[in-house]
């Protein structure tokens, strides 16, 4: 629910998303509609960054969205 929320909130749409993160169109949609229930931890590191939120408060494991709280930091390549 809270992807979903942030989406709305950003005006971004699942294709959109997927494409910053790298994934079809139909990964996002099956994982908003429940049929899909895991993305793997890069594809929430990346959400995270592209809505400036803790991947925490995107796992729901806390109510806090800033990420300041909880630095993550991944080495690309």
């Amino acid at each position: 629910q809270r992807l979903q929320d942030l989406m709305k909130e950003y005006k971004i749409t699942q294709a959109e998303l997927a494409s910053k993160i790298g994934v079809a169109e139909s990964s996002i949609s099956r994982f908003l509609n429940g049929t899909k229930n895991k993305l793997t931890t890069e594809q929430i590191i990346r959400i995270a960054r592209i809505f400036n939120v803790s991947s925490d408060f995107l796992l729901c494991l806390t109510n806090v969205p800033d990420k300041k709280q909880h630095a993550i930091s991944i080495r690309d390549g």
